[in-house]
């Protein structure tokens, strides 16, 4: 780090709201620190606004939640679209045969976790495939110094984390060094609960050539 450098970097941190600024334009990146990630999302003026129409009975948190719920379902919809759902359709058919209306009528146990579980991870692919940022994996990385080891092996860390409870990076790592012989990056964790499952990633079957 040259002088210049040396001179911002200490420039914005002696002036935290300069400081608070600069974390505020990315609070997501500051999952590890949940207070100040709140204290930020608390005191942004759109967050603020809204709890003043809650106060002024504007609308209720329910009617704000039925809306975004609105848009979510939407959102469902374009990115079901183009998506192969024949085992959710067949497994459906398997119940109601030609009895169209019968389905509203389903359960979760009637369609399949597994299968509602399955969707919802394609659902999660499909609509980054519509933004512009689409997410750019570990593995697909061209420069820096990607563990590949890890990550050819990253379905079994994933089973041992969401399925064994080594929920920590700590206890993953144990594991993974004890059981894979190689280390987990500190980015698995998030990249486990924000993704889910890797075998469900086309991204990474087809890299790692994984087969069920």
């Amino acid at each position: 780090m040259d002088n210049n450098t040396r001179a911002e970097l200490g420039d914005i941190l002696t002036d935290q709201n300069k400081l608070l600024e600069l974390l505020a334009s990315n609070i997501n990146a500051l999952e590890s620190y949940p207070n100040l990630q709140a204290y930020l999302s608390s005191n942004n003026q759109n967050s603020i606004s809204y709890r003043k129409a809650l106060r002024e009975k504007k609308f209720t948190k329910e009617d704000y939640r039925y809306a975004i719920l609105e848009l979510l379902d939407w959102f469902g919809y374009k990115a079901c679209i183009d998506l192969d759902m024949d085992f959710i359709i067949n497994q459906v058919a398997e119940k109601v045969g030609d009895d169209i209306d019968a389905i509203k009528s389903l359960t979760i146990k009637d369609v399949g976790a597994d299968n509602i579980s399955r969707l919802l991870h394609m659902m999660g692919e499909a609509i980054y495939a519509q933004v512009d940022d689409q997410p750019s994996f570990p593995w697909e990385a061209t420069k820096g110094q990607t563990n590949h080891a890890f990550w050819r092996k990253c379905h079994l860390a994933y089973d041992a984390m969401m399925h064994e409870g080594y929920s920590s990076h700590y206890k993953i790592n144990q594991w993974c060094q004890a059981t894979l012989g190689v280390s987990c990056p500190q980015s698995f964790p998030k990249f486990a609960r924000t993704y889910g499952d890797p075998r469900l990633i086309e991204s990474w079957r087809t890299w790692s050539d994984w087969k069920e």
